[in-house]
């Protein structure tokens, strides 16, 4: 088989998809009264001037990173024979819990990324687990405990942004809190 077919072939079901998805949407779209084309024009629009522009594809990629993820921590799961239905739980809850630590502690910059990452993968870790525990001492499935862990995780973020990682603040380096000698001298 030639590189060339190989290659086709691989691409081919991806474009069948994606043309499936445009065909189907215009088609949904015509079937509303509203212009396909129009609609299009106005996903592609990221604004008039470059600063908008960069601030449009700034937005894009903050929101569709965190799926592509949550999509990639389903798919490992899925090689390895399980269905990570609660992805969204343990993401929804490492990213609140890792915010609030990350709030809560003064690290030096790259050092404080690794501290919020660690943190993260440590409770989405923790839940994955529990999910994990399930299956292996009780013989539950995966798919149902993990999305009722998802509703657990949403009524636990929940209450966690309006209880006690509510009055979060960050936290400031202690030398910022000690007064500056212009100050000491003008209060003297």
């Amino acid at each position: 088989m030639t590189v060339v077919r190989r290659v086709g072939l691989s691409l081919f079901a991806p474009v069948l998809a994606v043309v499936g998805a445009l065909v189907i949407s215009m088609a949904v779209m015509a079937a509303l009264q509203v212009n396909p084309i129009r609609v299009f024009e106005v996903m592609l629009d990221f604004g008039d001037s470059p600063a908008q522009q960069i601030t449009a594809l700034v937005v894009i990629l903050n929101r569709a990173i965190p799926l592509f993820l949550a999509g990639l921590a389903v798919a490992i799961a899925f090689r390895m024979g399980l269905f990570n239905i609660g992805v969204e739980g343990q993401y929804r809850l490492a990213t609140i819990v890792a915010a609030a630590a990350g709030a809560a502690v003064t690290l030096p910059g790259p050092l404080h990324v690794l501290f919020i990452i660690a943190v993260a993968v440590v409770v989405g870790a923790f839940w994955a687990g529990i999910v994990a525990v399930l299956k292996v001492t009780r013989g539950v499935s995966e798919v149902i405990s993990s999305i009722m862990l998802n509703f657990i995780a949403l009524g636990l973020a929940s209450y966690l942004l309006t209880g006690p990682f509510r009055g979060v603040r960050r936290a400031r380096p202690s030398s910022a809190r000690r007064r500056s000698p212009s100050r000491v001298s003008s209060a003297a």
